[in-house]
C-alpha cells in the first residue's frame, strides 16, 4: 500500500465518524496531499486558507511568549 493510498484510507475513515463532512491533509504552507473533499479547488483552497489561520496563530503565539 502507498503512502498516498493510506491516507486517503485514513481520510475516508475520519469521514465515517460522525458529524465529519471532509477531511484534509495538507503541508505546513498550504500544499493540498489528499483530500475527501468533492471538488479539488475548494479543497485546495480549504488548505491554503487553513495554513494562514495556522501561520497567523503561531505569529501571535510567539508574540505573546
Amino acid at each position: 500500500m502507498t503512502t498516498t493510498e493510506m491516507l486517503e484510507k485514513i481520510l475516508k475513515d475520519i469521514n465515517n465518524i460522525g458529524g465529519v463532512e471532509a477531511s484534509a491533509v495538507a503541508s505546513r504552507d498550504g500544499l493540498l496531499i489528499s483530500s475527501t473533499i468533492s471538488k479539488k479547488q475548494h479543497a485546495e483552497t480549504f488548505v491554503a486558507m487553513s495554513a494562514t489561520m495556522i501561520g497567523a496563530a503561531d505569529q501571535k503565539h510567539y508574540c505573546w511568549s
